[in-house]
């Protein structure tokens, strides 16, 4: 089971700088979550890949991992304006 529907803002002052899977999520067209109900969360990711192994709930239907912190600057993937214009990767 899970907890009420908590908005992206609630999520990250709950549980800042961790990965949190969200059941149920909504998100907008592109794709950005705007809240869901928080099954599990974990600061490393070596503990929510362990969680969400043990974590088994036919109930939900749709779920999504989020990021509550700031990325890593080498984490963030830059491209340049030709590759965006262009629709390649």
């Amino acid at each position: 089971m899970y907890g009420p529907y908590l908005t992206v803002e609630q999520i990250k002052a709950k549980y800042p700088n961790s990965l949190v899977l969200l059941a149920n999520p909504k998100s907008t067209r592109y794709h950005e979550p705007l809240g869901g109900h928080v099954v599990l969360h974990a600061s490393t990711r070596e503990e929510f890949d362990r969680l969400c192994a043990e974590w088994d709930d036919p109930a939900v239907k749709h779920a999504a991992h989020y990021w509550t912190g700031e990325p890593e600057r080498d984490e963030i993937e830059w491209c340049s304006p030709d590759v965006a214009e262009s629709g390649a990767a």
